[in-house]
């Protein structure tokens, strides 16, 4: 570890390269800065100050600049995160007492108090211990909050979904840019011809109110009232006339603009006018007739724009009339609008694997492949005679949607895949090779173990989503139904599985409590015997559902409860065959050809999917069923570090529940329990 001492850590390195421990030639140069920073500086602060670390202690020491010793075996080899600041009381802080359990050959067990925040979750002292050889201790990472301290900037966006490829925005085009700022009021760049070019470029001023009416003849009329109206009276109709949309300004036009015929004709032969406008104003309490110059100039709008929409409307309501474009890009535009709504409206799934981090959907079932999309694709353009892309622009279109087809995802592992692909090297093959290994072999021993009784031995497995109703009739795929969920739990020993399905008007949440909740259900009804057996899980790595400090707290709240031990184990990643699946496989068997109508009906196919040697039990669960463990909480993490390079909860192969209290965590099934 680095450590950042209070002179900064141009200083360290510069003491660290004088003493010949940097490869390049700087040696003279460190020095040199060394001693021009001892001139700088009074006599009496020429010191370093050190964190030192005894058995029974912890202090601050000071020593010589001259005679200090970068070289490694002078450097303190501890990973103590030492407190920012010093509690101001007792009654503030919380005792953690760390446990260090070393290897056979290493030193003896040694122990320390730390003061750390106090959290409302306890109000008794927590026992960590760490099973590792760095002595990194475990409870560095359990303190709440404390990991979001050390994000790793270039993963920073770990919920961002699949990048698309970049589409035409029309909204930042230029044209509509300005088009925006115009039906704004604001100021924008008009067009102007150069020859047979069109040049946007002309700077057109924003709207402002006008002055007021000033005439004389709306002074004396006595059908106008110009002077009814204050300038603050004025600047409000402004301020709400273009604080409406377009349509809505027309609207307001109309409404306060009535057309009459003319009275009088100036002219011998045909006008052209044949009507006269008589323009309104509200001032809060009624309506004014004023002049068109008093309405234009309060308004910042022009004469031919409300000729314009008073002559398009018909009884104060503006037309919306919309000129059907014949051309082929509009032509193209309609057929990929009816094919992006004919795919929104395909009834689809999240993903069963992923949830968290995932964005792309999944087509139900019923369609097994692209082609029997295209087809219902076809039926549908011939129902409305639409025009049909071809089979490679469907699928490029489904594509840049992220929808895709619901395949039941096989235990096949990546890397041993980009590994015959040539994409990985052997010898982080052979590692992942032997991390299986490991994995295997400790679930046979203790296989043997649960055959002699020593242990309870259990798998937990999460089926992938069932949807209710279920039938291959056409008019049934367009409507919306029910997502099913089945977390099953198998007893390795007896052969025995309980299914405990439920649907998302139940619970819609898959979060960690849904499963806690099965789990510890399972645990209170099979598992507790008066010889407090030891009790072992076996499961993938999933961490939403297998993996997290929700399900750790449940589960040692449970074992400090009951008085019995708990391990979790988990399998390598792309190698999780356990024979739970066998239960999910057989009941695929029987759902095959079989028409689901109602939720229960899954349970019941599931009681029906094996005689022998019995049947699988199948529990339908209501909202009530479920808690939620989420608070309180003992540990707020089970990362085993807090730094950036430190392990992760990934990084995990077995955590232990002691009925003490103490959570344990192994990185390898080979290392010392």
């Amino acid at each position: 570890m680095d450590y950042k001492l209070s002179r900064g850590r141009r200083l360290v390195q510069a003491v660290h390269d004088a003493n010949g421990n940097n490869e390049r030639n700087e040696n003279i140069s460190a020095k040199e800065n060394i001693n021009d920073y001892q001139k700088c500086i009074p006599e009496v602060q020429q010191t370093l100050p050190v964190i030192v670390l005894t058995e029974d202690s912890c202090f601050t020491d000071y020593v010589s600049l001259n005679s200090f010793n970068m070289e490694e075996e002078h450097l303190p080899s501890t990973d103590h995160i030492i407190p920012r600041c010093v509690p101001s009381s007792e009654q503030e802080v919380l005792p953690i007492q760390l446990e260090f359990a070393h290897d056979t050959n290493s030193e003896s067990s040694r122990e320390q108090i730390i003061y750390l925040e106090k959290t409302n979750d306890s109000q008794e002292p927590i026992t960590l211990t760490n099973t590792h050889d760095d002595e990194r201790p475990l409870s560095s990472s359990l303190l709440k909050n404390e990991s979001d301290k050390f994000i790793d900037p270039n993963n920073h966006n770990m919920n961002e979904g699949r990048k698309r490829r970049k589409k035409a925005d029309p909204s930042q085009w230029k044209r509509n840019i300005n088009k925006k700022l115009r039906m704004e009021g604001k100021a924008y760049l008009g067009f102007r011809k150069a020859g047979s070019t069109v040049i946007q470029d002309i700077p057109r001023d924003e709207r402002k109110i006008k002055p007021t009416c000033m005439s004389t003849v709306c002074a004396n009329s006595k059908k106008r009232n110009c002077q009814y109206f204050t300038q603050e009276q004025r600047e409000s109709i402004y301020q709400r006339f273009w604080g409406l949309t377009w349509g809505e300004r027309k609207a307001f036009v109309c409404g306060y603009v009535t057309k009459i015929a003319k009275k009088t004709n100036t002219t011998d032969g045909d006008s052209r006018r044949n009507f006269t406008l008589i323009y309104n104003l509200n001032n809060g309490q009624q309506n004014y007739q004023v002049c068109r110059d008093m309405f234009l100039n309060t308004l910042g709008i022009g004469y031919r724009m409300v000729q314009s929409w008073v002559n398009d409307s018909s009884h104060g309501i503006p037309a919306t009339i919309k000129i059907k474009d014949t051309s082929v890009n509009n032509v193209v535009r309609s057929q990929e609008d009816f094919l992006s709504n004919f795919l929104d409206s395909l009834p689809k799934m999240p993903s069963h694997y992923n949830r968290q981090n995932s964005s792309k959907l999944y087509l139900e079932p019923v369609l097994q492949t692209i082609k029997d999309v295209y087809k219902l694709y076809l039926v549908k353009c011939n129902e409305t005679g639409q025009p049909s892309f071809s089979r490679k622009k469907f699928s490029e279109v489904m594509s840049s949607k992220n929808i895709s087809l619901f395949n039941v995802k096989k235990d096949k592992c990546n890397l041993c895949a980009s590994y015959e692909a040539g994409n990985l090297q052997e010898e982080s093959w052979k590692e992942h090779i032997e991390k299986k290994e490991k994995a295997r072999k400790e679930k046979r021993e203790d296989i043997e173990k649960a055959n002699r009784g020593e242990i309870i031995l259990i798998e937990v497995d999460f089926q992938a989503v069932k949807l209710a109703p279920f039938t291959h009739a056409n008019a049934f795929y367009y409507k919306t139904k029910l997502a099913c969920h089945n977390f099953t739990i198998y007893d390795i020993v007896k052969k025995q599985s309980t299914c405990y399905w439920f649907s998302e008007d139940q619970n819609n949440q898959l979060v960690a409590s849904t499963f806690v909740s099965c789990l510890i259900h399972y645990l209170k009804k099979k598992c507790i015997t008066a010889e407090k057996k030891p009790i072992i899980i076996f499961s993938d790595g999933c961490t939403a559902q297998n993996r997290n400090n929700v399900m750790a707290n449940a589960l040692l709240n449970f074992s400090m409860l009951h008085g019995v031990l708990i391990y979790q184990k988990y399998l390598e990643v792309g190698h999780t065959q356990m024979e739970v699946d066998s239960v999910h496989a057989c009941i695929e068997r029987k759902l095959k050809k079989k028409e689901i109508k109602l939720p229960s009906d899954y349970v019941s196919i599931t009681r029906e999917a094996r005689e022998k040697p019995t049947p699988y039990e199948a529990i339908d669960l209501t909202y009530d069923f479920f808690r939620d463990y989420t608070k309180p909480l003992r540990y707020n993490s089970i990362r085993p570090g807090r730094m950036k390079h430190d392990p992760t909860g990934t990084d995990i192969k077995v955590i232990s529940y002691h009925p003490s209290g103490i959570i344990k965590v192994k990185l390898d099934f080979s290392e010392e329990r």
